[in-house]
């Protein structure tokens, strides 16, 4: 069970803390080669992030992106989702969530340096 709406993406920023991972679609718990979509049929990866919305830190999440998306974004910058953006939170064991923020754009709000 889980839980995904729709969000003003103007609310939500996310700073790259990860390394993009392919993300593959399982089924009864294993793994197939089928890559997971995109509603426009494109591939996605993931990648973890730190999470704000309305500029209030959430932790850790994962961004759901299109792979060509992931593979520009460089780690410890601070970006803005574009366009339509959703989140989802579903249970991960008795004590914590998984949260997924899907995009397909992102615009640069801040780099590390």
């Amino acid at each position: 069970m889980s839980l995904a709406f729709e969000i003003d993406s103007e609310n939500v920023s996310f700073v790259a803390i990860g390394k993009p991972r392919k993300a593959f679609v399982y089924e009864n718990g294993e793994r197939t080669e089928q890559r997971v979509k995109n509603a426009n049929g494109m591939s996605v990866a993931r990648m973890d992030i730190a999470l704000a919305l309305n500029a209030e830190p959430q932790g850790r999440a994962t961004l759901q992106a299109p792979d060509d998306l992931l593979e520009k974004l460089g780690f410890g910058t601070a970006y803005q989702p574009k366009g339509q953006v959703q989140i989802s939170v579903s249970p991960r064991d008795q004590f914590s969530v998984n949260v997924v923020l899907r995009a397909d754009a992102v615009e640069e709000l801040f780099v590390a340096e």
